[in-house]
């Protein structure tokens, strides 16, 4: 991918990446920050124009607050303030539209449709932290905005919408809570912070991990709350626990990236893509804080094209808490057979990390929510002589009637048996083009064997790379996943 005018950027220098591509981004005239085209799926960037992001303006706030600008963050945060809807009885109440131009819910709006509930979490999180941090850059009627946006934020949060399983905004929003309570001196909200604190962290101990697991962009999330937690806690509680939270995704993500491949192990219960070189990952960003190479999990180049190009906003985040996270994360060099396994429910997730590959399999998952999202296979090879090239592939579901359940084999294999109330369908992507035959797929070192020629087979090239759609006749179907 190339750089685009004016946000020339490496993946070595992520923030004064992140500060040049502000700067390009940046429409002084509206005060916010237009959409850029990765953050949408690579839209023609004229379909775009006059559209602004509101978290992303709020977070380019932090980026010009560092940099001594504060008058044009001053004038920024003050539109983002501008997007927040009143409280009222409906469920988007407190919450902010994603970009300024979105229209009014429906009465019978969708969240993640018509609006983004955990914007609530996000700006939130946001404004809390610019004021504990640059309170006095800013003057003292916007701060005083800020603070009844931040509460608004938590009281306009339904009461039963978060369960505890989902994991980013529900340990967010118990840390915003929990602020809230203790900026304004309010005990019923200290009180109901401190509980969903507690029940978070003892979910957490319980399973010894979090339940959106080995997620690339959300573990992301949960280390920046672990940050937070122990950075500005609101309570002596927040402190301790954020040892817990940090250090089990600290623990896992460590174990499962693989610095030689510059790729995280799957399965992945949720995952934009399986090449980290693709998109922006928050992972890969706190991994990057860490030491590791990031020419080798960032995109080579870093413009308004980049996909997920939105999510490098979040780095001054990241930098501010990075001395309480990072410690979490080791780089760990692959010169032997690593192995990792979680159970959850009736979930077994199974990773195997050698030197010049990376295999992942769950079974017995079903998902209902960001189902689109999850990952139960993914494979990771160095093709060549030696590391510089990597093959990148995962194998999910099609659609909401498929399921697939795989297992890690021997030598270098994951076995994938896909079932489906219709006919059966998968989705295979690769970071290289495929060799294809009637049964088989061959990407690099990576080999796909088919136990039947499918039905039908749609092939779209995206700049991530290959997407196979396959469809069966029959209900059953299995995959034979090798590396050669």
């Amino acid at each position: 991918m190339s750089s685009g005018e004016g946000t020339p950027a490496t993946p070595e220098q992520p923030f004064e990446g992140l500060a040049r591509l502000h700067d390009h981004l940046f429409e002084a005239d509206a005060s916010m920050v237009r959409v850029p085209s990765g953050a949408i799926g690579g839209a023609p960037p004229e379909s775009l124009a006059g559209i602004h992001l509101v978290r992303e303006t709020a977070l380019g706030a932090l980026v010009d607050l560092r940099r001594g600008r504060p008058d044009r963050a001053a004038a920024a945060l003050e539109r983002v303030l501008d997007q927040q809807y009143p409280l009222s009885e409906v469920a988007w109440a407190g919450t902010f539209r994603t970009t300024a131009q979105d229209p009014e819910p429906p009465a019978d709006g969708a969240a993640y449709v018509h609006y983004d509930p955990n914007w609530r979490q996000f700006l939130g999180a946001i404004l809390a932290f610019a004021l504990d941090h640059h309170d006095a850059d800013l003057p003292s009627g916007l701060t005083d905005r800020m603070t009844t946006a931040v509460e608004r934020c938590v009281r306009g949060e339904p009461e039963s919408r978060l369960e505890d399983w989902y994991t980013n905004p529900s340990l967010l929003h118990a840390w915003l809570t929990a602020w809230v309570g203790a900026r304004l001196g309010d005990r019923t909200l200290l009180a109901a912070g401190e509980a969903r604190r507690a029940r978070m962290v003892a979910r957490i101990e319980a399973a010894g991990d979090v339940d959106e697991y080995n997620s690339p962009t959300y573990d992301g999330i949960d280390l920046l709350a672990a940050g937070l937690w122990a950075a500005h806690p609101p309570t002596s509680g927040f402190e301790a626990s954020a040892e817990v939270v940090a250090s089990a995704v600290g623990r896992r993500l460590s174990t499962l990236f693989h610095p030689g491949l510059g790729a995280i192990c799957g399965p992945h219960v949720r995952a934009y893509g399986v090449d980290l070189r693709a998109y922006v990952s928050l992972a890969a960003l706190w991994l990057t804080l860490a030491g590791a190479d990031a020419a080798a999990i960032l995109p080579s180049a870093i413009d308004e094209r980049t996909s997920h190009v939105h999510d490098l906003y979040l780095l001054p985040l990241f930098e501010s808490v990075a001395d309480l996270v990072v410690p979490h994360l080791e780089l760990r060099p692959v010169d032997r057979a690593r192995h990792h396994e979680r159970h959850d429910g009736d979930a077994r997730a199974s990773s195997l990390l050698e030197r010049r590959l990376a295999l992942g399999a769950e079974s017995g998952r079903r998902p209902t929510f960001s189902r689109n999202q999850y990952v139960p296979v993914t494979a990771h090879a160095a093709d060549g002589p030696d590391d510089s090239n990597v093959v990148a592939v995962a194998i999910k579901a099609a659609t909401a009637d498929d399921a697939v359940d795989a297992h890690l084999g021997e030598p270098s294999t994951v076995a994938a048996d896909v079932t489906s109330a219709g006919p059966a369908s998968v989705v295979v992507l690769t970071s290289h083009s495929p060799e294809i035959t009637a049964t088989s797929l061959r990407i690099g070192p990576v080999d796909i064997a088919l136990d039947r020629a499918p039905a039908a087979a749609e092939q779209r090239n995206l700049p991530s790379g290959t997407e196979l759609h396959l469809t069966w006749d029959g209900p059953r179907v299995r995959l034979d996943v090798t590396v050669r």
